[in-house]
């Protein structure tokens, strides 16, 4: 909905709203989401209930009181529809004739004639062939009984009702039901000379009643003239009753609530899953909560560290165990709790002392440490170990120091991995400035990876500051750094020395050595071969001191080394030679494993497949073809892998068949395949340097031309024909030869005939329709044209006499399709017309003693009538061969004029059933 129309909606509810203070929609609401909300209007005596947007969970629309539960802010509309009084004064018609005017003859004792009407409340009381005694309104009040005119366009009932409201919706309503079956009445509605709704047909049982209902827009007007016309005009049986016609105004009101729908928070936040107890955890909120929210926090007996409302905070557990954080979020709707649960582990302690913390250089002194923790085991590391003498000892001597020392102890809980660390510093007192060490761990290493240079220094003034260069080039560093980490990409020497502010050492060096990584670059390949072929496998790699192939029969599950044998060959170096091969071996995997100065490489694992060349077959398939029409034979291919040439020749009947080339030739053939014809022989050859396999499937057609209707074979020239690939030269071939079944084209017929093709309307005899000649499965007749409907099969086909002039065409139908047409035509002469006398005398001398009329055939629903000059009766019979003999009640009837009427069917059914009617004066002398 576009926002000019929504507003314009809006706007008209609520100035609907502001007409009615009756329809109440009750209070706005304010729910979170997942709420239900109840709707409560009063004030009318229907209701109907629409949302803005769409609401789903309207539970009722049909009520008063339905529940809601949107998942956004909804404006619910309701509304109710109501009609005014009924504006047609006496639509019921209980105060008789009066209030309306028709342009039907008002008859209150007799509806016996068409065009005329009555108001009573039996119809059998105005005519004898009524039977409806039950008004619409009570079932014993008055009715509008009305015997339909023969007359177009003649109003039945028609009323003006002043005072209507402009731009104002009615309801236009009646009730009618049928006096007589079978023909009934067809009413059109009409106000101000405009349709309302479509024609109402009554109902075709009688005395049932049947309503009229439609909605008029007034527009401008301000009157409305209401109209009611009978459709059907039949003069006979067309007879129907009205009863409460009313046009009423339709009241609509509406008003609106609004549901408010606010999202909850959420409630969530993030928390590592472990610590040590010495450590601190952040807690961080991750919800959409505002800033303004209320949180409430659970942190399990943690210390607040820093944080507040939202956070994030910083917490500290003090005792070890499982603690679990929750939060939920209060703001104008309430949150779910979130709980995250932390494991705080228990640091161990650690403590160092020493026999001295300050020595003479040269001498040494007692390290003592001490350590606590649950838990455990425990474990510890003094650095820098090479100081001590017995570094894994609790109470370590340390060696004999010429500088100061920094000694570190580690202790470390090996279920929680939390540390704790004390030190000591040992200090050495004199002695001149030197390098006193430089340790490497590891000082041998392979490509890409680190190790660390510890440089140890004594004496002087103890402002130490070391330069680092190396050979070959490449690093260079200064600094106060007494631990360099480096990454050579080569075996490098590293070169120190040490300058405290006024004197430096001289240059002291390390070398690290680096190994190369053994690099594969080429990986071996799956090898496909018959029983007993040879197979290889090859692996090219870089760095490589010993090779080692493996081999798994169980898909890669175990993997055992080969050893060079009768079979394998090879086995410690970069090919494996397999030969000869088994059929054991098939889907056996191989790899090597590639070892080196550093980390051993495997490579990837090869498929060893062993394939038994199969028989070759392929072949053609039998079908059917049309003659003179083109048609296609699949060349079928069993599958055969690493096929390298093949060639076919194939014989078949050239007087019967024509070859036209190859098409739909699968991609692995299609760009070598070759072929030729010569006669009644065709050759096939293709060959390839690279092997391919053949799918299961058609490999190529041959395209034909059948040319005369028989059976056709087409034979493999096997001799010439063979096949090779890269595993066998020759296998066996196996064809399937092929037959054609030829049909032949439908032939038209030489003629037609029709037996009779012309006779009259009133002749009622069957057509015997004929052919000779023409050829085909099928003999089919047609009305219309050629393609036209189908009227029967067969020749002699007898068919019904046609109600009119028809041509009938004839064809003959295979399989191979539809002959031309012949044509005949039967005549079928409508013109007909009967001889009444103008005058007789039935005076019995047997001349012109009766009146009757002359017809040459037999006619369907006859009746002839004799009236006398005071339009009374005389005479009637249904006996096409009975005439009036002048006599009325046994007696002569005085000579005079008197008027007669014919109605009569030519033909009982079909063009010439229609009602014929003809009437005259005949003269009765003496």
């Amino acid at each position: 909905m576009s926002m000019k129309r929504f507003f314009f909606l809006i706007l008209s509810i609520l100035f609907s709203i502001s007409l009615s203070a009756q329809l109440d929609a009750g209070d706005d609401q304010y729910i979170c989401k997942g709420d239900i909300a109840q709707l409560n209007a009063t004030g009318a005596s229907n209701y109907h209930w629409t949302s803005i947007p769409p609401d789903p969970t309207l539970s009722n629309p049909d009520i008063p009181n339905p529940t809601v539960q949107p998942d956004t802010t909804t404006m619910y509309i309701v509304s109710s529809i109501d009609t005014g009084m009924n504006r047609v004064p006496n639509g019921d018609f209980e105060l008789g004739n009066t209030g309306f005017t028709s342009e039907y003859i008002y008859n209150p004792v007799s509806l016996w004639n068409p065009g005329t009407y009555a108001v009573v409340s039996d119809a059998h009381s105005v005519h004898p062939n009524f039977f409806c005694n039950a008004d619409h309104t009570t079932g014993n009040g008055l009715m509008m009984c009305v015997n339909g005119a023969t007359t177009s366009n003649t109003i039945v009932w028609s009323v003006t009702v002043d005072s209507i409201n402009p731009n104002t919706e009615y309801q236009l309503s009646a009730w009618v039901s049928s006096l007589s079956p079978l023909i009934v009445a067809v009413l059109q509605f009409k106000i101000n000379g405009v349709q309302v709704g479509q024609p109402l047909t009554a109902n075709l049982f009688t005395c049932t009643w049947k309503p009229f209902s439609e909605t008029w827009d007034s527009g401008d007007d301000t009157v409305a003239t209401i109209t009611i016309i009978d459709q059907n005009t039949a003069d006979n049986l067309n007879d129907f009753a009205l009863d409460d016609i009313s046009l009423n105004e339709i009241i609509v009101q509406y008003d609106t609530v609004m549901v408010y729908v606010t999202d909850p928070p959420t409630s969530t936040f993030d928390l590592p899953g472990g610590l040590c107890s010495a450590d601190t955890a952040t807690v961080t909120y991750t919800g959409n909560g505002a800033d303004t929210a209320e949180y409430h926090w659970d942190f399990d007996g943690g210390t607040i560290i820093i944080g507040s409302g939202q956070g994030p905070y910083r917490i500290y557990w003090p005792a070890p165990g499982t603690k679990n954080v929750s939060l939920w979020v209060e703001d104008s709707c309430v949150s779910d709790t979130s709980t995250n649960s932390i494991t705080i582990n228990q640091n161990p302690t650690a403590s160092v002392t020493a026999n001295a913390t300050s020595i003479p250089y040269g001498t040494s002194t007692f390290l003592h440490g001490s350590m606590e923790g649950e838990p455990g085991p425990l474990s510890f590391d003094w650095q820098p170990s090479d100081s001590l003498i017995d570094p894994s000892s609790l109470n370590p001597e340390t060696i004999l120091l010429e500088a100061t020392t920094t000694f570190w102890f580690t202790v470390t809980d090996e279920s929680s991995l939390c540390p704790a660390t004390d030190s000591i510093t040992i200090t050495v007192t004199g002695g001149p400035l030197m390098i006193t060490g430089m340790t490497v761990s590891p000082d041998t290493i392979c490509e890409g990876e680190s190790t660390d240079i510890q440089l140890f220094v004594s004496g002087g003034s103890e402002n130490y500051t070391a330069t680092w260069t190396s050979n070959p080039p490449g690093f260079n560093h200064e600094g106060p750094e007494m631990s360099v980490t480096v990454s050579p990409s080569a075996t490098t020497t590293y070169i120190v020395s040490v300058n405290d502010g006024f004197n430096t050492t001289p240059e002291d060096s390390v070398q690290i050595i680096v190994l190369s990584q053994v690099v594969i670059s080429g990986q071996p390949a799956d090898v496909q071969v018959a029983p007993g072929q040879q197979a290889t496998f090859s692996v090219t790699a870089q760095n490589v001191q010993t090779y080692r192939w493996q081999y798994s029969p169980d898909n890669g599950t175990t993997w055992t080394d080969l050893a060079d044998d009768a079979a394998f060959t090879g086995t410690s170096t970069s090919q494996l030679i397999i030969n000869p091969t088994t059929s054991e071996m098939n889907n056996w995997l191989f790899r090597c494993l590639l070892s080196g100065q550093c980390d051993p490489q495997i490579t990837d694992s090869a498929l060893l497949i062993i394939t038994q060349s199969p028989d070759f077959i392929s072949g053609l398939q039998d079908v059917e073809a049309c003659e003179e029409s083109g048609f296609e034979l699949p060349y079928h291919v069993s599958g055969f892998f690493q096929v390298t040439g093949l060639q076919l020749v194939l014989q078949f009947n050239d007087q019967q068949l024509s070859f036209a080339g190859l098409s739909e030739v699968v991609p692995e053939l299609s760009q070598d395949i070759q072929f030729s014809s010569n006669g009644n022989r065709i050759q096939i050859n293709w060959s390839s340097q690279s092997p391919v396999t053949f799918n299961t499937g058609t490999a190529f057609k041959l395209d034909f031309t059948a040319l005369a209707g028989s059976t056709s074979q087409l034979t493999w020239v096997v001799d010439e024909c063979w096949v090779t690939n890269n595993m066998s030269s020759s296998p066996s071939m196996i064809f399937t030869d092929a037959s054609v079944l030829v049909n032949p084209l439908p032939r038209a017929p030489l003629s037609v005939t029709a037996d009779p093709d012309s006779l009259s309307i009133t002749d009622q005899v069957d057509i015997i329709l004929s052919t000779e000649g023409g050829s085909g499965d099928n003999l089919i007749w047609t009305t219309g044209s050629c393609s036209g409907e189908e009227t029967g099969r067969g020749t002699p086909l007898k068919i019904i006499r046609p109600d009119e002039t028809t041509t009938y065409f004839a064809k003959w139908k295979n399989l191979c399709g539809e002959s031309e047409c012949r044509e005949v035509t039967v005549v079928v002469a409508g013109e007909f017309d009967i001889y009444v006398p103008n005058a007789f005398s039935p005076d019995g001398d047997g001349l012109n003693d009766e009146f009757n009329m002359v017809s040459p055939a037999m006619l369907y629903s006859y009746r002839l009538e004799i009236f006398n000059r005071w339009g009374q009766q005389i005479f009637e019979t249904s006996d096409q061969n009975r005439g009036w003999d002048g006599t009325y009640k046994g007696k002569k009837s005085p000579a005079g004029v008197y008027v007669w009427k014919i109605t009569f069917q030519l033909t009982k059914e079909g063009s010439g059933s229609g009602p014929q009617r003809k009437s005259g004066t005949v003269m009765m002398v003496e």
